[in-house]
């Protein structure tokens, strides 16, 4: 399964036989065509407005604040906001922040 988060945590994992591998995307990358049937899972209301104003084809997560159990061939794409307190209601990044995108994998 593929998600779409804005952080990636230990407690995600649902068993501890695993390894994890994290790498950084680039331009290059093709983010959204990564993105098609991955079940978005961005807990913070502000970063997914600025999210989905990159990528108007992320959904809405099912529920405001999903929980994430990730096990052996999971896939998730992170979006790691970077910068001031993102201000409430805002779809854009503020002047000097950045959103990193990271490739994680279950293994």
């Amino acid at each position: 399964m593929r998600f779409i988060c804005n952080a990636f945590s230990i407690n995600m994992l649902s068993n501890d036989d695993v390894s994890v591998v994290f790498r950084k995307l680039t331009e290059d990358d093709q983010i959204l065509e990564m993105t098609e049937d991955a079940v978005c899972c961005i807990g913070h209301r502000d970063l997914l407005a600025v999210v989905q104003a990159q990528f108007p084809t992320i959904p809405n997560p099912k529920t405001d604040r999903p929980t994430v159990s990730v096990t052996r061939g999971d896939e998730l794409l992170v979006a790691q906001y970077r910068g001031p307190r993102l201000p409430e209601g805002t779809t854009q990044l503020p002047e000097g922040a950045t959103i990193e995108w990271w490739y994680v994998h279950v293994g």
